[in-house]
């Protein structure tokens, strides 16, 4: 929970070539601003190398994959100087271990309906399995003095959960959502205040095993909700059962757009029982990231005032997005924020995200992002020393904080996107490839193959980003582009846009934007007034733009 507490003033004895050595002395709790502006966090989904390689093990892709192989390691924490951590637990502990040493101080992490669930019907003792997975996590943040900031449900995913096998391959092999639309809508129907379902049942025990820690910074009620009937309603009925079990609870939303689902979003900020409101500002400027901070704050416009709730930045950072996480620290922290007063600048955040995953396993975000490697190694050194960079400006010691030495960066070539086949059942790689010869994606480091990547994340959000299975694609063969799937009308097509718009102009691309569009087409890129480029930004195939982003990249050296 938010409380005034002392500084962080303690060191932790660690480090990477021997991954965890015994605690001097215990680290104390580091205050949090009201305005949330020094919580620095990560997302955090975490690797398990003790099981890479064994039967039916497919990286941790989910949050059931998570909870379910998290094993509660009675010596998860060492015991003995010199011990090793021990368990999928000893490997969270290490990993947040080598967050905290990064000047991380609160780890966004994932829940599991599906395996609480199963575990709710198919009892091992008298206490949910699940809860007692949650309260050594718990456990582990509180040895550490941690903050943890629990996703509750989420709605970002094209995969319902299976509650046929909710342990089995395909609620552990891939991302899904938590719960999923039809038990949302079953739970609704029973009870629009879910008094009385599974849902309460399971918010009753999460408030159980996180509202009485002080490792509870806030709850994260829904990541990136589509904000149907349904879903506005959980929201609201979840927030209430927080507030009315736990009333000094913090609670926070988080949308990709301020203006997602306008009024429905507006209606949720001003919910007297929603204490912040959170951004995801995937962006590749400073003035993205204002934009955000501006729509949230006049979401409340049309009903005569502003919003005046905190607001952090959830989701910010995605190399493989071209958002290096070195830019979007800096952009972070000096965006400006005249909401707070005159010359004062910067929000909290938590960039996706900690982890690399397990390279042979299914994990979607595995190889395009993340900092930190299993083995501890990490992607890139300056990465690190950014975050630790923030953490000193906002009082952390310096003697808390890795010594450069310390920290190793994998300099080899085979922790690479290339090492994988061509043709793989991987939406996220898929994605990225699907537009790219093979040919030439195999002429690229892995500089160029993020960057390219990235540039066409950025087109991607407008256009098909194919292969989907159709019938001239059966088998997903990425050199087959996929069907249309982006929105067909000018209204909504300047909605998707605006998030790279500049403050205060909601419905006009940006100039980085236009200046992409127009290298590629050769013309000058007027979708405002020009219905064909209103078309191709809204429902073509677009394949010459896929293959015009390549040389413009190499022509212009990177996104940036």
């Amino acid at each position: 929970m938010l409380r005034s507490i002392a500084p962080f003033v303690s060191t932790l004895a660690l480090a990477l070539s021997a991954p965890v050595v015994a605690q001097q002395t215990e680290p104390s709790w580091e205050s949090i601003d009201p305005d949330l502006r020094n919580v620095r966090g990560m997302c955090y989904l975490p690797v398990y190398p003790s099981l890479e390689g064994t039967a039916d093990y497919y990286g941790v892709a989910s949050s059931t994959a998570m909870w379910h192989e998290y094993d509660m390691h009675p010596n998860a924490i060492p015991q003995t100087d010199g011990a090793l951590p021990q368990g999928t637990a000893g490997h969270v502990y290490e990993q947040l271990i080598w967050l905290k040493k990064m000047g991380i101080n609160t780890v966004r992490i994932w829940i599991s309906f599906p395996l609480w669930e199963y575990h709710h019907d198919n009892p091992t003792g008298p206490v949910n399995e699940s809860v007692l997975k949650w309260r050594h996590f718990v456990y582990l943040c509180e040895k550490l003095k941690m903050y943890a900031m629990p996703v509750i449900w989420d709605s970002l995913s094209f995969q319902e959960p299976d509650y046929l096998d909710p342990i089995g391959i395909g609620n552990r092999s891939a991302w899904h959502c938590n719960p999923g639309d039809d038990r949302i809508a079953g739970f609704v129907a029973q009870d629009p205040t879910l008094a009385g379902t599974k849902a309460e049942a399971y918010l009753l025990d999460l408030m159980a095993a996180f509202s009485n820690s002080d490792a509870l910074l806030m709850w994260d009620i829904m990541n990136e909700p589509h904000l149907s009937p349904d879903i506005h309603q959980l929201i609201t009925s979840t927030m209430a059962i927080i507030k009315s079990n736990s009333p000094s609870d913090y609670t926070n939303i988080g949308l990709l757009w301020a203006e997602d689902a306008f009024p429905v979003a507006a209606e949720i900020a001003r919910d007297p029982n929603l204490d912040s409101f959170a951004i995801h500002p995937y962006g590749h400027t400073r003035a993205n990231i204002e934009a955000h901070i501006w729509d949230a704050v006049n979401i409340d416009d049309l009903q005569g005032g502003h919003l005046d709730k905190p607001i952090l930045a959830t989701e910010i950072g995605k190399p493989g997005w071209a958002l290096e996480y070195q830019d979007a620290l800096d952009f972070a922290v000096g965006v400006p924020r005249p909401d707070i007063g005159p010359g004062e600048t910067g929000i909290g955040f938590t960039p996706w995200t900690a982890m690399i995953g397990w390279a042979g396993g299914q994990f979607p975000f595995k190889e395009t992002d993340g900092i930190f490697w299993g083995d501890g190694l990490v992607r890139e050194k300056e990465v690190v020393e950014a975050f630790m960079q923030v953490a000193r400006s906002q009082g952390v010691p310096t003697d808390q904080l890795w010594d450069r030495e310390d920290i190793i960066e994998y300099t080899g070539t085979g922790r690479v996107v290339q090492d994988l086949p061509i043709h793989v059942d991987d939406w996220d790689y898929l994605t990225n490839l699907a537009w790219m010869p093979a040919t030439q994606m195999a002429q690229m480091s892995w500089e160029e193959f993020q960057e390219a990547c990235g540039v066409f994340r950025m087109v991607s959000f407008f256009i098909d980003v194919g292969p989907l299975s159709h019938a001239d694609n059966p088998v997903n063969d990425p050199t087959i582009p996929g069907n249309v799937i982006s929105p067909t009308d000018l209204g909504t097509m300047l909605f998707m846009l605006d998030f790279l718009c500049p403050p205060n102009e909601p419905g006009f691309i940006t100039e980085e934007l236009r200046l992409i569009m127009t290298s590629i087409l050769g013309e000058p890129f007027m979708p405002e007034t020009n219905a064909i480029h209103r078309t191709w930004l809204t429902g073509g195939m677009l394949d010459q733009w896929r293959l015009a982003l390549l040389p413009y990249l190499v022509l212009r050296q990177g996104p940036y």
